[in-house]
This record gives C-alpha cells, structure tokens and sequence, in this order.
C-alpha cells in the first residue's frame, strides 16, 4: 500500500470541515475498513495467496464509498497484480485508481490527503514501466510525482515518507537512464533536506543508489570508481542499513574490487552479501540472486592468486545455468503486451548470460564451446515479445544454417552481444562458427553514439575539413571497436551480411563503416535481423507461395499524404518513386487520399508498400514512432506501432519517413517497441522493412528510392538492392556523402528476392 497516505488513513482522524462529502467519524469509520482489508490482504498475499487477498479488497471496496479510500484499494490491488506478472491487470488498477482521484473536488482532496495517494500512484506506474525498459515514460511519470510534494514549509501537510519513496524511484530511473550526473544532484540535494535526518536509514538507502551510479560512470571515468567505494562504504557504515538492503552495496564494492584485481576483497563482498540474502535455499528467488551468480563466476574465472578447478568451473557453470533457465521460464510466460519488457536491457542479466558463455568456452575448447555459448544467446531469444507475436520459438544453430545460411550463397552471420565487461561477437557461417571478444558495452556506446553524432548532417562543401576529420576518427574508432581489422579480414569473402543484436548496441551506422577502402553499404549487401528465431520464422514465409488478387493486382501502393516542404514536391515527383513498376501494377495515393482507409482496402493485394510522409515522436506512447497519414477530414492522423497491427502487412515495407526506425531509450526486447517489428508482426506475409532511425534528406530519399525499386524489379533481394542504390547515388557528387545513402536499412528477411529476375 502506499506509504504515507495509508499510514494517515490507519492513524489520523479527518477533521468533519474538512469533509465535506462526509461527517468525520463516517469517514474515519470507512477508514477502519480498509485499513483492516489491507492489513488482511497483505497477511495473505505474504503467503503467496494473492488471489485471496484481492478478493479481500474487491468484498471491502463494494462496501465503501469515499473515492479517496477505493482509489487506495486500487492501488493495492495493482501491487498485488504485479507482484504475480499480470502487468496488464496491474495497469488497468492503476487507471482506476487515477480515474477516482481525478474525480474529487479540490477541497476534498486536501482533506483526504488525495495528493498522497497521486504520489504513489505515478511512483506505482513509474516503477511498472521501469520494469517493461520504458525509461522515458518512467521519467515523467517521477516528474509527476514530484510535482505532488508541496514544500516541507506547508504547515498543515507531512509528506515525508512521499517524499523518501519519490526521491528512491527518481533514483532508481536515473539509475536506468544512465544519467549519473542527475543522480548525483537529486541525492546530494535530498540528504541535505531535513527528511533524512528523521530517517536515517532511507538516506542510507538512497546513498546506496549513488554509489551503484558512481560505481558504473567509474567505467568510463576512473576517478569515480574510488568516490563509488567511499560512498559505498559510507552507506554500508550506517548500522539502519540491514537486512536485503545491504546486498546490492556489498555486490557493487565486490565488483569494484575484482576490476583492481583485490581478490580478497571481492571475495569478501561476494560472501557479505550471500550472507545478507539468507539461507541458501530462498536465495535463487530473489532478484538480486542474479547479480550475485554473475559475480561469483567473474571471480573464479578471473583470479589469479590460486588454482581453480575443472570440477569448480563446471559446478559453477551448472549454477549460472540453472539461475538463467529460472529466467528464460519467467521470460517466456509472462504475458504478452504490446510494448514488450526489455529484459536484457539490465547489467546483471547481460552480466549471467556473459559470464555463462565465457565459462562455456572455458571448458569445452574449440568450436564445441562457442556452438555451446551461442546456444544459450538462441535459447534467450526465443522470449523475446516478437519471436512470441510471430510463434517463433528459440531455434538450434542447426536450424539457424539450414535456413538462413544454406540457401544464400556468401551468406554470413555477425551475432553481437554487448554485457557490462566484454562484448560477445559470433560470427556464424555454413559450416563454422567464431569467436571475437570486443570491448565492454560502455566504450562500444561511446564511439556508436559518436558516430551517430556525425552522420546526422551532410558534410557542407567547403570549410569542413575539421569536420571530415572528427567524423574519420569517429567511424574509426567505432570500426575498431565492433569491426576490427582481423574480423573484417575474415568476412571479404562475404558479400551478403546479417548483422543481430543492434537492439542492444544501438542503431550502428554499419554502411558508413570501411571495408577495403570503401563504404560498406555500397560493397556488402547488409540486413539486420531482431533475433535469429524471428529470421528462421520469416524464412519460413518467404518460402510460402505469395498471396495473389489476380494479374491486374497492383504490386506496389505507395502513399504520400501532402507534405510542407521548402520546396514541395511535384506529383510528377513523387509517383517517379515507383516509375520501375508497370502503370498496370501500382497504386498510388497523394494527399487526402493517402490514409488509413486506403491501406485497408488496397494493402491485402500489394507486394510492396512504400510511405513517404512526416515522421512524428509520440513520447506519450511506449511505442512512440510514427508518421503523419491522411483522413477523410482532410487533416492528418497519427499512425504507429498500434494502428500497423490492425494491418494485413505486405512482404516489403518501404518508409520514407523521418525517425521511423526510433525507439524509446529501452533496448533488450528487439523489435518489441519500434515500427519494423510491429509490421513485421502484422499479419503473415510480413518479410522485411526498409527505414532510418534519422533525419532524411527528400531528394537523396526519392532519388534512392527510385533507384531501390528498380533493382528490386530486377530480381535482387532487399539489401543488395538497397546496397546497387547506394552504390548508383553515391556516383553522384551532391549524394556522395554517406550521409544521404547510409541510413536506411532493411530490417528483417533481407537475402530472398522477392521478384524473380
């Protein structure tokens, strides 16, 4: 329940003038009530009987009539339903809850402390998309919260414990944002208040998350590793600090410990904090458990101050195994949602599945310990939302190359898996498989985010020499880090790439990168898959006979609804895009006519859809890209990821539209949240899609594009024919800058032509 305001249900009368709605010893006495209903429910859902203690509140909340006091059982409601995974239900308690507050006269809202009650609600929902990896959602959800505690000045209002409880989630969201410097303002500036000194125990606990963020910057920046252990120690100091709390902190100094090789040390944090978890057997359900086993396993592995055995290593791999096989099982039941979770996007679980496969190569040498480390990233795919929206289950290795390798000559594999202390990277062909360890995910993000900087703005003609060089070194330097020299040596035999794992790199500009002197995206074919179980789903229905409406059936619908532009383009323009296509065989769609209702009524019989409109960012979404489609009214609608699965999407989707390949600051869950997995999830005919997760530039966009088509027509597959329309723009000196040919890439079933030659 939540903490201030229940606590002032179950202790403090309510004034009758106040009330007006109702006389106070009537209100005080529904109060009773729920405090008693609360007090049963939390005694049975303690037992694990959580359906018991629902039916606790819903007997309690048909009895009583305050909305103050039922919005207070809705929220209970929704803890009970998250504790057991039913994220949806918990969400729709949430909404009720929200729903009952929004109702209430301002003066019954100070009187019943309904500003409490508004804290904790969007500290329940910031918590909730915490867990589904939305991030950015979260963020406002804690701004909300915040905006509810009045100054500590208000003589009449104690908000202490809303206060306490805000400052800890905002703390654990900055935490997930991997904004350490915010974090380090909001603690600094909350232990400084006079809250904390009344409770000494929450400024310990809130130190704690400082000393986390300090303890992660410290990767990057070596001076805050040793203000992470100070500040750590400082936490731990504070005899208020017991029980589960201490765990994490014991953990985070254990950690700072092992990358200054003090084993001791480390050793010393593993065993406080197993012994702060509790008897063995109740350790593996408790979430810190992974974050424990992953360490461990580092220690063993990495230190060099005595001899470890096989017998060690092997139980310890059995342990990872069967802590990761707890998670895969949770992962692949929860239920769906359109949004997805983002499970991997936290360091401990990229930490397990790391440390897992290092051990898999420890002990089975050669090509058997890396099909063995593989295997467990296949096994952790297969719970993604969706490989589950597509029925695409975790697939061998085996299948793997009997679908997507053998049937594609010079067909290559580059599966990336980036953790906290290496990123894993499988190159994976017909009859082989290797592996190259690369940099930790942190120095990785570092050159992939300046890189990115680069790219998002054509080199000017002249005077950018300073320019050209910063961008030189920012590809470089990302070449080295996820391409380096000898990997590139091993794939020049390889014109055709499949490159897995972006979603937890980030979206990587690898067609701006080099091979042998040139750009990638006009030498390799390249596509990009969300997991490998959603390629060997999609291979399955590249190889199903394609629907047909008829000969007369148009192959192509392209939909261009007006565009504001400095200068507009003509219709003339605009239809060129898809001239490649005989008149009989496409349908296009300009202006008010390019909406929804045209995709529904043309979209079954079409090969090909290609949009060329306004990309929007909806962040109030979880899905929050999307693009501006015409109506009947005339105007213009938002259509994103929710409105595409209402859609019999065609085998090739072709947007030509500005972000439409962003996604919320959440990665772990590829595909789940961004447009290209929600076409792709959209009926069964779904293949690839074509996108850029940047600002496009119109003419180079209408000039690929006309170009893309072409090669299309001519038999190629989507990526070679992205990589000929790369290749023939580039020829062109105002096109040349990768810039205009780099950033739109097909996501999906990139290597199989969809027209015969």
């Amino acid at each position: 329940g939540a903490p201030g305001a229940l606590a002032a249900l179950r202790q403090e009368p309510v004034a009758g003038p106040s009330a007006p709605a109702y006389a106070a010893a009537e209100f005080n006495a529904y109060a009773k009530k729920v405090s008693s209903a609360l007090a049963r429910g939390g005694e049975l859902a303690t037992k694990g009987e959580f359906d018991a203690a629902l039916a606790v509140l819903d007997e309690t909340l048909a009895t009583i009539r305050p909305r103050s006091l039922q919005a207070t059982l809705w929220l209970s409601r929704a803890n009970y339903h998250q504790a057991q995974g039913r994220v949806s239900a918990a969400n729709e308690d949430l909404a009720a809850a929200e729903h009952l507050l929004a109702g209430i006269d301002e003066k019954t809202r100070r009187a019943e402390r309904c500003g409490q009650l508004a804290c904790y609600l969007a500290c329940q929902r910031a918590m909730l998309y915490v867990d589904w990896g939305l991030v950015d959602l979260a963020n406002m959800q804690v701004s909300r919260a915040q905006w509810f505690i009045p100054p500590r000045t208000a003589a009449d209002e104690n908000y202490d414990r809303e206060r306490i409880f805000a400052n800890q989630i905002e703390a654990r969201v900055l935490l997930t944002m991997e904004d350490y410097v915010g974090l380090e303002r909001l603690v600094t500036e909350a232990l400084q208040g006079e809250v904390y000194a009344k409770f000494p125990g929450e400024g310990a606990r809130l130190l704690t998350r400082l000393g986390s963020g300090l303890k992660e910057s410290g990767r990057t920046k070596p001076e805050d590793a040793e203000r992470a252990r100070v500040t750590l120690e400082e936490a731990l100091a504070n005899p208020e600090l017991s029980g589960l709390d201490r765990v994490l902190p014991e953990l985070d100094l254990a950690e700072l410990a092992l990358r200054r090789s003090d084993w001791e040390a480390a050793e010393k944090g593993i065993a406080a904090a197993a012994e702060a978890m509790g008897p063995l057997e109740g350790r593996a359900a408790l979430p810190m458990h992974v974050t424990w086993s992953a360490l461990s396993a580092r220690l063993m592995f990495e230190r060099n101050d005595r001899a470890t055995t096989r017998e060690s290593l092997e139980a310890m791999r059995e342990g990872l195994a069967r802590t990761l096989g707890l998670l895969v099982g949770e992962w692949g039941h929860r239920e769906l949602r359109p949004g997805g979770y983002g499970p991997l996007q936290y360091a401990d679980h990229q930490a397990l599945v790391s440390e897992l496969m290092r051990l898999d190569m420890r002990l089975d040498e050669g090509s058997a310990g890396i099909e063995r480390a593989l295997a467990r990233l296949l096994a952790v795919e297969g719970t993604s939302t969706l490989a589950r929206k597509l029925v695409a289950p975790a697939v061998s290795l085996t299948e793997v190359r009997e679908t997507l390798l053998a049937p594609i000559p010079g067909h290559v594999l580059l599966v990336y898996f980036p953790a906290p202390n290496r990123t894993h990277l499988f190159i994976v062909r017909r009859d082989s498989v290797e592996y190259v360890p690369l940099p930790a995910a942190d120095l990785v993000e570092i050159a992939r985010f300046e890189a990115e900087r680069t790219l998002r703005r054509a080199l000017p003609d002249s005077g950018a020499e300073w320019k050209q060089g910063e961008r030189t070194q920012a590809l470089a330097q990302l070449q080295e880090s996820l391409l380096p020299p000898g990997v590139c040596a091993r794939l020049r035999e390889f014109p055709r790439w499949t490159i897995v794992g972006e979603d937890l790199l980030g979206p990587v500009p690898f067609e701006a990168l080099m091979l042998d002197g040139a750009y990638l995206g006009r030498t390799c074919a390249i596509a990009r898959l969300p997991s490998l179980a959603v390629g060997v789903r999609l291979a399955g229905r590249a190889r199903e006979p394609l629907r047909s409406a008829g000969p007369a059936a148009p192959s192509v619908l392209l939909l261009s609804p007006s565009l504001e532009l400095a200068t507009p383009l003509s219709e003339a323009e605009v239809t060129d895009m898809v001239a490649a296509y005989p008149s009989s065989s496409r349908h296009i769609a300009l202006g008010p006519q390019a909406g929804v209702d045209t995709l529904k009524r043309t979209l079954s019989s079409v090969r090909v859809l290609q949009i060329l409109a306004h990309g929007r960012h909806d962040p109030l979404r979880e899905r929050p890209a999307g693009m501006l489609l015409g109506n009947a009214d005339g105007g213009e609608t938002f259509f994103g990821a929710e409105e595409v699965a209402h859609l019999d999407t065609p085998p090739l989707v072709l947007l030509t539209v500005c972000g439409a390949g962003r996604a919320p600051k959440r990665r772990g869950d590829a595909g789940a949240a961004d447009l290209a997995g929600a076409f792709l999830a959209a009926g069964e005919r779904a293949r690839s899609v074509v996108q850029s997760a940047y600002d496009l530039d119109v003419e180079s966009a209408r000039q690929i594009s006309i170009l893309f088509h072409a090669a299309l027509l001519r038999g190629d597959a989507p990526a070679e024919a992205m990589r000929k329309a790369r290749a023939e723009l580039a020829r062109d000196k105002d096109f040349a800058d990768p810039f205009h040919h780099a950033s739109m890439v097909v996501v999906g079933l990139g290597h199989e032509a969809l027209f015969a030659p």
